[in-house]
């Protein structure tokens, strides 16, 4: 407890008998006594009045808020009242707040004393209600303009969306890609173009207006018109799609078909590991919070020391009603569990694997390093940009997604820092190749002519 001493005094000012007796009422109607609540409200009034602390502070946000949202202030209008018979009002208040409050009252030229002022205040209290209460309401009151303005600015969206969806609805087909949901925006959407915004913000309407659902194939269908199938990976659909359950079994089909690979059946996933999962579309703090939510049930649990997911795929499969054994049976429907390969995979992280994999150091180096070394420019091999490393890599790796002689930003995006570093190794060792190779045809270019070796008179035949 503070040992700070407030000085309270006697606020000693004549006011109208009437309006003390219903202030006092108000108060024992609120509080159940008069004292000493009468000189506590009272004294917030003044407070408030005077800009003093925190409840000053309080009802001077809500009236900018309430003025942002088109509430007019309306105008102070002060009737100076007829008094009846006066009583003098004794109520405590702190020493400081009476002072400055006398102070106040002789600038005010429509007062002709204090008690007037204080007089004004308790008639407001009685009519309005408590400056606390009074914020309350208005508050209140800019909440449901807030809400309002949101309800029309999502009746902008529904409306957009709606004539997005009329365009494909009216193309004649039962399926839509992503390259015809950018033609419709740029079709029907006044205000906006095909962009990522757009994707994100309106292709989920879109699909709930058509009534469609995503296909494991690439686009999206009327589930009554073509069958859907349940055994793919959700991180195949467009992440804005994906919602946080899709997320959590995206993660968990990586990491259970990863595990049943392994001798052992079992792997980590670290933070990378998860963004590969999901494409790298989630920054690393998603990524954590994602790992967080995927440990929750037998079989896989999260390691918060070392930040990553333990998975095991046996432990997973004996819990009969859990996720994991769904994920497991789409796996095994699929076909798309590895077949275990006991000299490529280790006992660590998948992406120690992965580095592992793709490392040119130990014995043959993957199909891709090659290929993507051999597409970059050769008049930038020896200081080649980021952008066109990861352009050529992703061609490597992913040529199915070459589309128009353009490879897809999602597998550029999906391109690791240790797959550049590889490349930029590899261009940086056949760079000092191809300079050693020309440093000894200059060597041999302009050496010295080798004179034949003689006896003295015949040349001798070396051979």
């Amino acid at each position: 407890m503070s040992d700070k001493r407030v000085d309270r005094v006697r606020l000693a000012l004549t006011v109208d008998k009437d309006i003390r007796e219903q202030f006092e009422r108000a108060i024992i109607a609120k509080h159940g006594a008069k004292q000493p609540y009468a000189g506590v409200e009272l004294e917030r009034e003044m407070k408030n009045v005077l800009g003093m602390g925190k409840i000053s502070e309080l009802t001077d946000c809500v009236a900018a808020l309430a003025e942002e949202f088109g509430e007019i202030p309306g105008e102070n209008k002060y009737l100076r009242p007829e008094r009846g018979e006066t009583v003098i009002v004794q109520y405590r208040v702190r020493q400081d707040v009476r002072e400055r409050f006398m102070r106040e009252a002789k600038q005010h030229e429509r007062f002709r004393s204090a008690g007037e002022f204080i007089e004004l205040l308790m008639k407001g209290y009685v009519d309005n209600r408590s400056t606390i209460e009074k914020a309350t309401d208005r508050m209140g009151r800019v909440i449901d303009a807030a809400k309002r303005e949101l309800d029309e600015k999502k009746g902008v969206k529904q409306r957009r969306a709606e004539s997005i969806a009329a365009v494909l609805r009216d193309s004649g087909g039962t399926a839509f890609d992503l390259e015809d949901f950018d033609d419709a925006v740029d079709t029907a959407a006044a205000k906006i173009n095909s962009s990522k915004y757009a994707r994100k913000t309106y292709l989920p309407l879109v699909i709930d207006e058509l009534g469609y659902e995503w296909h494991p194939n690439g686009f999206f269908t009327d589930p009554e018109s073509l069958d859907i199938p349940d055994t793919y990976n959700p991180a195949e659909k467009p992440y804005c799609l994906l919602s946080e359950a899709d997320k959590r079994v995206a993660v968990k089909y990586t990491g259970l078909r990863e595990a049943q690979s392994r001798p052992t059946s079992r792997t980590q996933m670290d933070v990378a590991d998860v963004k590969d999962a999901l494409n790298g579309k989630p920054n690393a703090d998603t990524a954590r919070a994602i790992m967080r939510n995927v440990a929750d049930s037998r079989g896989i649990m999260f390691d918060s020391k070392d930040t990553v997911l333990k998975i095991d795929a046996e432990a997973a499969a004996t819990d009969p009603d859990s996720e994991n054994t769904s994920i497991l049976r789409q796996l095994e429907r699929a076909g798309d569990a590895p077949v275990a390969d006991n000299d490529a995979r280790g006992s660590g992280s998948m992406s120690e694997d992965r580095d592992r994999t793709d490392a040119p150091e130990t014995g043959e180096r993957p199909s891709w390093v090659a290929e993507a070394v051999e597409q970059v420019p050769s008049k930038v091999r020896d200081d080649p940009p980021a952008a066109v490393v990861d352009n050529k890599i992703a061609r490597a790796k992913w040529p199915e997604e070459i589309e128009e002689n353009e490879i897809t930003q999602d597998a550029v995006d999906r391109v690791t820092d240790r797959q550049r570093q590889i490349v930029f190794n590899e261009l940086a060792d056949s760079t000092n190749i191809e300079a050693d190779a020309d440093n000894k045809l200059e060597q041999i270019m302009n050496a010295e002519p080798i004179k034949p070796t003689t006896d003295g008179g015949s040349q001798v035949d070396e051979n």
